[in-house]
């Protein structure tokens, strides 16, 4: 099956992938307690989400932690999601740089139901979201700001914004737990992981990566998946 369906024009609506920077992010996840390797694993999945970004054919606006604004995660977002419609665009669909198994977006089904009136959702297995697509007539400033972020109350609440889409749940890779889940993991993450750690074979990964990754006792980071 083809995710990718052409290349979609579209004025009014951008894609918003608000991520941190590689340095910030490795900073702040340790999925392998080695800083060096959870930086160049956090390099990959931003330049993985951008680069499947671009495939489709929308206006990119990437904002990291230097161009953010506010103290608060709901601040920052807020912001994100505002200047992006002060820019004229009447649509946002935020991204961020963690989500699994971000090459099976559909592109053109996603812009689809956007125009049919709906926001879109893409829940991860948290009850957060990896992808939040909002129309300006259903953005708040003061209610979005004020969601639940970062907790498991997050996805009802989008839902209560407007008419909604939902796209199907994807795992995000937020801790050490998530990575040695690689089973369900894309292949594409699996290769790059087995050259992180001078792996030659693909054959047994979670087994592997128990042998180089310290398991510790880790409290879950709760939704969403963007950053």
């Amino acid at each position: 099956m083809s995710f990718f369906k052409g290349v979609i024009q579209d004025s009014d609506i951008a894609i918003l992938f608000f991520s941190r920077s590689a340095q910030a992010e490795s900073t702040s996840k340790h999925w392998f307690n080695n800083k060096n390797q959870d930086t160049k694993f956090a390099n990959y999945l931003v330049q993985r989400t951008y680069r499947h970004l671009k495939t489709s054919g929308l206006q990119v606006i990437h904002l990291n932690e230097h161009q953010q604004v506010g103290k608060t995660f709901g601040e920052r977002i807020t912001n994100a999601f505002e200047c992006v419609f002060q820019k004229g665009y009447r649509t946002v669909i935020c991204v961020g740089n963690d989500a699994s198994a971000i090459d099976q977006l559909n592109w053109t089904q996603i812009t689809a139901s956007l125009k049919q009136g709906n926001n879109v959702i893409g829940p991860d297995l948290r009850k957060g979201a990896y992808l939040i697509a909002l129309r300006q007539e259903h953005f708040n400033r003061a209610q979005f700001e004020n969601l639940s972020w970062q907790t498991s109350g997050l996805l009802a609440q989008l839902s209560s914004l407007g008419p909604t889409a939902f796209l199907n749940n994807q795992k995000d890779l937020n801790n050490q737990q998530d990575v040695l889940q690689l089973k369900k993991m894309r292949s594409a993450i699996r290769k790059f992981l087995f050259r992180l750690f001078g792996k030659a074979e693909t054959s047994d990964i979670p087994n592997i990566l128990v042998q180089v990754i310290p398991i510790q006792s880790l409290s879950l980071r709760a939704p969403p998946s963007i950053y």
